[in-house]
This record gives C-alpha cells, sequence and structure tokens, in this order.
C-alpha cells in the first residue's frame, strides 16, 4: 500500500492537465441563442467559430507534448508549461458551433462547405 500511494497521487495531479481537444465534450449552449439571426448572419458566425475552434485546437495540439501513461491506463498529456491550456476555450467554441450549425440546419440555410 505505501508503494502504491505515490503512483495514486501522481495519476491524480496529472488527471488535471490538458486534455487532447478530440477528447472534450462540448459545452451545451441553446440553439435558441441564435434563433433570431437570418441565415446570412448565421453562415458569417458560424464561419468565425468555426475559424477560432480550428484555431484553438491547432494551438492546443502544439502544447501538448506526449500522454502520460501508468501502468498502460492514459492519465493524461504533458503540455509546454509556457503554453495556455485552452480546453474550456475549446470546449465552449464547439457548443456554438453545434448550436449555430442545429439552428442553421433548421432554419434551412445552406451550409458552409457543402456540409448536409
Amino acid at each position: 500500500m505505501r508503494h502504491s500511494l505515490p503512483i495514486v497521487i501522481i495519476a491524480i495531479a496529472l488527471a488535471s492537465c490538458t486534455q487532447r481537444p478530440d477528447r472534450l465534450v462540448p459545452v451545451a449552449i441553446p440553439p435558441s441563442n441564435y434563433q433570431d439571426l437570418n441565415c446570412d448572419e448565421l453562415i458569417r458566425l458560424y464561419n468565425d467559430n468555426h475559424e477560432r475552434l480550428e484555431q484553438q485546437i491547432a494551438s492546443q495540439n502544439q502544447a501538448i507534448v506526449g500522454d502520460v501513461r501508468i501502468f498502460g491506463a492514459d492519465v493524461g498529456t504533458v503540455t509546454n508549461p509556457e503554453q495556455k491550456d485552452l480546453s474550456g476555450d475549446i470546449r465552449l467554441s464547439m457548443g456554438r458551433v453545434n448550436a449555430i450549425d442545429y439552428t442553421m440546419r433548421k432554419k434551412t440555410c445552406s451550409l458552409p462547405n457543402g456540409e448536409r
């Protein structure tokens, strides 16, 4: 038991490390926030938010130095300490993009990049 305690403490500390963007869950944003916008406004907003999301994901991926595994279990990632963790920003941007996309589909707006 004495030998496993440091491993548990390290695992808990590393679990709070930066997460890879593909493992993040979007923040739930109600599509009703965007229902008063017309299709042109929605497309512009979608493109702006989608571009911001792509930039945040690229920055987050560059900040990640490697994965940390203990006994084969992935417990987190190691990041460059000089880089900011953008997990919260990415989750928020993902939620916005999802809500705008839903609203666009509901209003039958033409979707960017020929998406269906």
